[in-house]
């Protein structure tokens, strides 16, 4: 599993490249108008600590017994992994310093193909919208065979205070739905942000 968290970090500080590539300050970049808007429900987490960011940015619960890696990388205010490092799931929050208009499903596809050990991903070209008590976040969803396993993952960027800020998930994809009801979601409905 060292390995795998070690190409899905590789794997997002890719898509801070990509990102700024996609749209910084360029009228020609296009982004995605969502195609649906959901709501999801949160259902019951295991305990949670809360994380509060360096820079008092942003808060959110975590299950307590993930990992927390932040990670220097240059145009954020700095990148944090959360890990499950024996089941696979990742929540990475990357709060860029810049404004983007971004191509979330390119950006996705370029990060899911970028790692060594990647095969067959796969971006739907649409996008979603989902709503949490810090906005009305685009999501981008694909899939990928990372390190021989099929993952499921979920791009979401939402813009506050003239910044963008992006949340990848990662879950093997035989347990994402269950994931996403007992992890993900939860997660998202806690992320707060603080300015």
């Amino acid at each position: 599993m060292k390995r795998h968290l070690a190409s899905l970090i590789c794997l997002f500080t890719l898509l801070s490249g990509v990102s700024l590539l996609s749209g910084c300050g360029s009228a020609k970049a296009s982004a995605s108008r969502p195609a649906t808007t959901a709501t999801p429900a949160a259902t019951a987490t295991p305990a949670t600590t809360t994380y509060t960011s360096s820079d008092g940015q942003f808060t959110l619960q975590y299950p307590s017994r993930w990992t927390v890696k932040v990670i220097a990388e240059q145009k954020t205010s700095g990148l944090v992994v959360f890990s499950n490092g024996a089941d696979g799931e990742q929540f990475l929050i990357e709060p860029l310093t810049v404004q983007l208009v971004p191509n979330y499903p390119a950006i996705l596809k370029d990060g899911l193909s970028k790692p060594a050990d990647s095969q067959n991903a796969t971006v739907d070209i649409t996008t979603s919208t989902a709503s949490y008590p810090s906005g009305a976040w685009t999501v981008a969803s694909g899939t990928a065979t990372l390190a021989s396993i099929p993952m499921t993952a979920h791009l979401y960027g939402i813009v506050h205070s003239g910044h963008t800020v992006i949340i990848l998930t990662f879950a093997p994809s035989s347990s994402a739905t269950t994931d996403q009801s007992t992890y993900f979601a939860p997660m998202l409905t806690s992320f707060t942000f603080l300015k």
